[in-house]
């Protein structure tokens, strides 16, 4: 099912911005700590031309925070067999970053960095309990800090009925990979992962599945 499903799947890469508002109505939900949330990650590649000379390229999309250590998710797409990474927070200083865990087959990995101050992580919302029809909010394009507004059409899950991937009504575009899907209240819904062939839907990995793994990573880490 998870094979078929992601054979409509389009990757996207390109700059974002960080400058991001949160409009959706969530009087509960503290902004600031949102917008802390939402990192930006680079990846800066060599490539050997035919003519013998090196040219460098970048690869860039979102991160988010998952805990105050220096825990960020991403997109394993994004990162992958990157020498350099490089996180930049909502203040626009810049952090070296590491890959601790990778999942190339759900396509999300962990970064970690060494952040002189405590960050600020969205909250995890339930994902075994959303339905289609339920409203959410995407961030990430570069252009203005751009949030989209849209709804879960599709919820794709496993054997065990647990809650693997969303299709969700939002037309993503380069630099949304990384990016967050929020519930009402501000909470982690999904990892944006790729456009359709569909113009105007995308796929999200749900928080749960990305929970799940975060929980077992911390305690191997104890």
């Amino acid at each position: 099912m998870l094979k078929a499903f992601l054979n409509k799947r389009v990757s996207y890469t390109g700059s974002i911005s960080l400058a991001l508002l949160f409009t959706f109505s969530a009087p509960s939900y503290a902004q600031t700590s949102l917008i802390e949330g939402v990192v930006e990650v680079k990846t800066v590649y060599a490539k050997a031309m035919r003519t013998g000379r090196r040219v460098s390229f970048e690869r860039s999309g979102c991160g988010i925070v998952l805990d105050r250590s220096g825990l960020i998710v991403t997109n394993t797409h994004i990162i992958a067999k990157a020498p350099h990474i490089v996180v930049t927070l909502k203040d626009g200083k810049k952090y070296p970053a590491r890959t601790v865990f990778s999942d190339a087959h759900y396509d999300f990995s962990f970064l970690k960095i060494k952040s002189p101050r405590p960050l600020s992580p969205i909250a995890w919302a339930d994902s075994s309990k959303v339905q289609p029809g339920e409203k959410v909010v995407a961030f990430g394009h570069a252009s203005g800090g751009r949030q989209s507004v849209g709804q879960v059409t599709k919820v794709v899950v496993n054997k065990s009925g647990a809650t693997e991937l969303l299709e969700i009504d939002i037309h993503l575009r380069k630099g949304d990979s990384g990016g967050p899907v929020l519930d009402g209240h501000g909470k982690l819904l999904g990892l944006v992962m790729a456009a359709t062939k569909t113009r105007g839907r995308g796929i999200a990995i749900a928080s749960g599945k990305i929970r799940k793994q975060y929980l077992r990573y911390k305690k191997e880490m104890k």
